[in-house]
């Protein structure tokens, strides 16, 4: 076979590497395609469709022309986001809806909105923007007078949440940085192949596989992968490892290597949100990848030595 040929072999698997990365980008999109109805009902309790349900979740203030709610999961917060435009559009029904609203339950969502809203309506009716951050700052202060700590939390949380809405806008950056890995660990599968070498740079070149494989997570990338919160963090790639997930025990030599790793790749992460409960689970830690390596090793110097002597002995 010529080395054109390996070559474009080998270009067709990194271009399929590409394409998955690119199909489990779309299927595990960070902000989702929200709607006005979801978004006034997380925000201020009113039901403008009928069939709507309660969902236990909440809004963040307004960003780039996006009104941002979410839903809250014991593992993270699905985010949605929707054109301030069509949100706006309800805008005067949903101030209908508060004030008709039954108002004997006072900590209800909506009924705090119309504790907002009751007497100056006048003075919010054209201003949505305003009637946000008005109910924000309430339930703020409500909230920091029955629980400061609740309150330092929340307020932490908004911080954070402008942390994660930067990373969502560079996720592009993972979808370049997981293609790249993976096609430098297809050449680094199949260089000896491309070069025609012999068993020993076979022996290493597969050895190194695994390794190099857990290299991004062992530097902060989708660390949050083997937990309970799940496979995350990126596109394709926290799907990948999640394979592998307590194929071997952890050590303390794991813990005490991955302790003074740096994460430097911990900012190219996407985060899922807070959660409500996380456990842990069995990485693959960096002692299990090299045996596995150093195991591959064994394995492919023994079969293509036996190969060798049984061309030597065929011919």
């Amino acid at each position: 076979m010529t080395v054109r040929t390996k070559l474009i072999i080998v270009g067709v698997v990194i271009l399929l590497e590409a394409i998955a990365v690119g199909v489990f980008a779309r299927r595990t999109k960070l902000v989702h395609e929200g709607n006005s109805a979801g978004f006034w009902r997380n925000a201020c309790g009113v039901k403008l469709d009928a069939a709507d349900t309660e969902i236990w979740g909440g809004i963040y203030a307004p960003r780039d022309g996006w009104y941002i709610y979410y839903d809250q999961s014991l593992h993270g917060q699905r985010i949605y986001r929707v054109r301030r435009s069509v949100a706006v559009a309800d805008y005067s029904r949903v101030l209908d809806l508060i004030e008709q609203a039954d108002h004997s339950e006072p900590l209800r969502l909506i009924n705090q909105a119309y504790a907002v809203i009751h007497g100056q309506r006048a003075t919010l009716e054209h201003d949505p923007d305003r009637f946000l951050r008005v109910s924000r700052d309430k339930a703020l202060n409500d909230l920091k007078l029955r629980n400061e700590r609740s309150y330092q939390y929340t307020l932490k949380e908004d911080l954070l949440f402008e942390v994660r809405w930067k990373r969502f806008g560079r996720f592009w950056m993972n979808i370049v940085f997981e293609i790249a890995h993976l096609a430098g660990l297809t050449l680094c599968a199949a260089w000896p192949w491309l070069r025609s070498q012999g068993k020993w740079r076979w022996s290493i070149h597969l050895a190194a596989v695994p390794l190099l494989l857990f290299l991004p997570f062992y530097l902060g990338y989708c660390q949050w992968t083997f937990t309970s919160v799940g496979p995350s963090g990126g596109a394709l790639y926290p799907w990948v490892i999640v394979w592998l997930r307590g194929l071997a025990p952890s050590t303390p030599l794991d813990h005490w290597i991955l302790e003074r790793t740096p994460q430097i790749l911990e900012p190219l992460s996407q985060q899922t949100g807070p959660w409500i409960s996380m456990s842990g689970r069995e990485p693959f830690g960096p002692v299990a990848a090299t045996a596995c390596g150093v195991l591959i090793f064994g394995m492919v110097l023994i079969a293509l030595t036996i190969r060798e002597r049984v061309r030597r002995s065929m011919n």
